[in-house]
């Protein structure tokens, strides 16, 4: 049975028109863009992450989600990098993703989810599956059967799991040091800290509610750390790829 399937996306909704996947296409090379000039924009300022922190900040004093806020600080207090912690809380904050540059929810105007254009029979429809991020396809499992999600949350969620991603590549090792649950032994599974995961969860939580998407805690939860898990789990093994690679060329 294919994701798709398994989410009750093979029917009209689910494949998409020559158009919709070149505008996808577009938005996740734009945000990798907008991410990586954060991400320079972080290495500029070095330690204190100014520019970056000041967003964060700044969304710390306007928000009224005071559980949110609150894990944002213990992250910035336990030195998790800025530019990790604006990638996950982008999701359903739009003033935050206009601060960055960074659009995670095709606009109503930009694409007609619901009538696709007549095509000319040259160009072949794709699945959203096939342009969607591994470990976002593995978290919706957690969701269950029941729970078809909406194709415009699935890709809003897709090019969020992307961001996250754009996020984490560049400083593998910050990561490791900061997201990863400490564990003595260096071969176990990397585990985010309890406070990703929660930040994650109560991200989802509130987009699901604004979009009017109901589902248990518990789900959004394990979707949560499923999800962020998966990531550092490729993370760990393109950064030890890439040792390997080093040391075959030396």
């Amino acid at each position: 049975m294919s994701i798709d399937t398994f989410f009750g996306l093979d029917d009209a909704d689910g494949s998409i028109s020559p158009e919709q996947v070149r505008e996808y296409k577009a938005r996740m090379a734009r945000n990798k863009r907008q991410m990586a000039a954060a991400k320079k924009q972080e290495g500029k300022q070095k330690k204190k992450e100014d520019k970056l922190v000041a967003i964060i900040l700044k969304f710390i004093r306007n928000s009224a989600r005071k559980d949110i806020t609150l894990l944002i600080s213990r992250c910035l207090e336990q030195n998790i990098p800025a530019v990790f912690i604006l990638a996950v809380i982008l999701l359903g904050n739009r003033e935050i993703q206009a601060e960055v540059g960074i659009h995670l929810q095709l606009e109503d105007g930009e694409i007609d989810l619901k009538e696709k254009p007549e095509s000319n029979g040259d160009e072949k429809e794709t699945s959203l599956a096939d342009l969607e991020q591994k470990e976002f396809k593995g978290a919706l499992v957690t969701l269950g059967a029941d729970h078809s999600l909406p194709l415009k949350m699935r890709m809003g969620i897709d090019l969020w799991t992307r961001s996250i991603w754009n996020a984490m590549e560049p400083t593998p090792e910050r990561i490791f040091k900061t997201v990863i649950e400490f564990n003595e032994n260096p071969k176990a599974k990397s585990e985010p800290k309890p406070v990703v995961g929660q930040l994650a969860a109560f991200i989802l939580r509130d987009y699901f509610k604004d979009n009017h998407f109901e589902q248990e805690y518990e789900n959004i939860k394990t979707f949560a750390e499923f999800l962020i898990k998966g990531l550092l789990v490729r993370l760990k093994e393109q950064a030890k790829n890439q040792k390997q690679l080093e040391k075959e060329e030396n």
